[in-house]
């Protein structure tokens, strides 16, 4: 071993290991073949236990979704009045709000086809993309069977050539004891979907899932299977061998605790011998193909240690002729301390790099912006004179409101383009009467306003333009949401540290975690709505700190209350409650 060079030493050593793990994996493979069947048989069935509780969950969240449509008070008082007054204006009203307020809003799992709603006179209302018109005798079938259960969901067998589960229940008002009956619910679900999404979690593509409920199977149509001696529907949980013409499959059964369904997972035996010849001749190949490759190792390894030091002298002498962006496409990095060598060394160019890029955009980035800055100064006094032009034409021709409209608009204008960061309570209030002004002529008597800040915090700082879009919120989501009159107040409170403004509503409400949770609020929420409070939020935190902001109060249908939470400050400066008094 002492005359020995060190790559044959080594080839050596990895030569010896390649036998012994070679004979090792030949007697594991003889103990394994006598435990295989068994392995089989467990894991059968537990694939199969994890797919019945995953379907059953599924199903139990479609259970879930039907009781919260049955528990919505809009959706029981829509049904009732279509019970109470066919063929009226009032029906027409509850039909249209039960189909784009809850119908259009209720949220499907991807397996649910559809969801139904079937009123007191067999009208129709669907949604989901496999809705489509029940017959006659379907819906009477359901309305039979929903009855006989009084009000508790229910699932059906699948229609003839249908791979369609049916989840079904009645609908009673629950508002009062009389519990009548207001219409029916059905749910669809595609079983073709609910069952793939499973098996593509937990089973492989040569199992095959059989569900048979009350001696009949359900699923698939096609199966392969049919009731007779061969299927095990008599017993509840275990496994046997069942054939079918000349194959066989191993089949393990389980009797679901939540449908009463009997759920049959079959596996080809043909296919687990197979499987067995695959890895015999998969282990041998892997012998052979363990030897060549430390070889091969033994003659690479002296050239793993030499080859990144030279890559290392490489990249020196080509950040020595100023080429900063380096080659590493096809070039490996080891881990140790060479390797660390290397990784440095391109971290250290890639920021000399990027410096000098960085250097170069701002510089570009800078001409850009003087650009901008004289298309921003030209753009604004085009719209000036234009607005300034159609408040003339509406004055000559004794259009008051389009007048006073164009003129508080041109005011408006101006706030929002212009560079201040700060300006005083008292430029806001002015600014944001503008913008009732507006509002005030489009919406006349629905529209209460009230400004309540005292005079003497005219001339507190706050960042420009943060009253008016939270105003316009108020407006949009609580005037046009609600049909009598939307009340507007807007305050201030002093407090020992801080300066609070609120803008208080009557309208609908909204929900007060909306600033903390802005993912669960991004579907279905406008861009006003969507950008305006958080921007105002994030902006006021970013000039302040994170002890300021805005904080939301609101209850549903009683109002909403947004507080903006700033510190006292005058000419640039942050004061105290009593200098700000003072």
């Amino acid at each position: 071993m002492r005359n020995l060079k060190i790559k044959q030493r080594l080839f050596l050593i990895l030569f010896t290991e390649a036998v012994v793990i070679g004979l090792l994996g030949w007697l594991a493979l003889h103990i394994s073949f006598k435990i295989y069947d068994n392995q089989i048989y467990i894991e059968t069935s537990d694939k199969l236990k994890l797919q019945s509780r995953a379907i059953d969950e599924k199903l139990r969240k479609a259970d879930e979704l039907s009781y919260s449509i049955l528990a919505n008070p809009g959706l029981q008082q829509s049904l009732k009045m279509m019970k109470q007054y066919p063929d009226s204006y009032e029906s027409s009203r509850a039909s249209r709000e039960l189909q784009e307020k809850f119908l259009i809003r209720t949220p499907l799992q991807p397996y649910v086809g559809a969801v139904d709603i079937i009123d007191f006179y067999d009208n129709q209302y669907s949604i989901g993309q496999d809705a489509g018109v029940l017959d006659k005798n379907k819906i009477r079938q359901i309305k039979e069977m929903a009855v006989n259960k009084k009000g508790a969901s229910f699932w059906g067998k699948p229609d003839k050539d249908s791979q369609t589960f049916f989840l079904m229940r009645e609908l009673k008002e629950s508002a009062n004891v009389s519990m009548e009956t207001l219409g029916y619910l059905i749910i669809r679900v595609d079983a073709d979907k609910l069952v793939r999404s499973t098996t593509a979690e937990i089973s492989n593509s040569e199992t095959h899932l059989t569900i048979v409920a009350d001696q009949t199977v359900i699923y698939p149509n096609d199966s392969l299977f049919q009731v007779g001696p061969d299927l095990p529907v008599d017993e509840e949980n275990g496994y046997r061998i069942i054939a079918d013409g000349s194959n066989e499959y191993l089949a393990a059964y389980l009797t679901s605790s939540y449908t009463g369904w009997l759920f049959i997972n079959m596996i080809p035996y043909a296919s687990i011998f197979h499987n067995i010849s695959i890895m015999k001749v998969s282990l041998l190949f892997f012998y052979i193909v363990i030897l060549l490759v430390m070889i091969y190792i033994g003659f690479r390894f002296a050239r793993s240690i030499t080859k990144p030091i030279e890559n290392l002298t490489v990249k020196i002498a080509q950040v020595g002729k100023g080429r900063f962006e380096l080659d590493q496409s096809g070039v490996s990095v080891s881990r140790d301390e060479v390797g660390r060598l290397n990784r440095d060394f391109d971290i250290m160019i890639s920021r000399l790099d990027a410096l000098i890029k960085e250097n170069y955009i701002k510089q570009m980035m800078l001409k850009e912006a003087e650009y901008q800055a004289l298309k921003a100064k030209i753009n604004p006094h085009f719209l000036y004179n234009t607005l300034e032009s159609v408040n003339w034409l509406a004055t000559m021709n004794g259009q008051t409101e389009i007048s006073i409209m164009v003129k508080a608009l041109g005011d408006l204008l101006r706030s929002t383009v212009n560079n201040k960061e700060y300006v005083t309570i008292g430029e806001e209030i002015a600014n944001l009467d503008k913008y009732i002004q507006i509002q005030t002529i489009r919406y006349e008597d629905r529209l209460d306003y009230r400004m309540e800040i005292p005079e003497n915090l005219a001339d507190i700082q706050i960042p420009n333009l943060i009253l008016q879009p939270i105003v316009e919120n108020s407006i949009q989501y609580g005037l046009e949401n609600m049909p009598g009159i939307c009340r507007i107040r807007v305050g201030a409170e002093e407090s020992a540290k801080e300066l609070v403004i609120f803008v208080n509503d009557n309208g609908p409400g909204m929900d007060p975690l909306y600033l903390h949770n802005p993912r669960d609020h991004q579907e279905g929420q406008t861009q006003s709505n969507g950008i305006g409070l958080r921007s105002i939020h994030e902006r006021i935190r970013f000039i302040y700190g994170d002890e300021y902001g805005i904080v939301i109060d609101s209850t549903a249908n009683e109002g909403t209350t947004v507080q903006i939470r700033i510190p006292y400050m005058r000419n640039g400066r942050v004061t105290h409650v009593q200098s700000a008094a003072g």
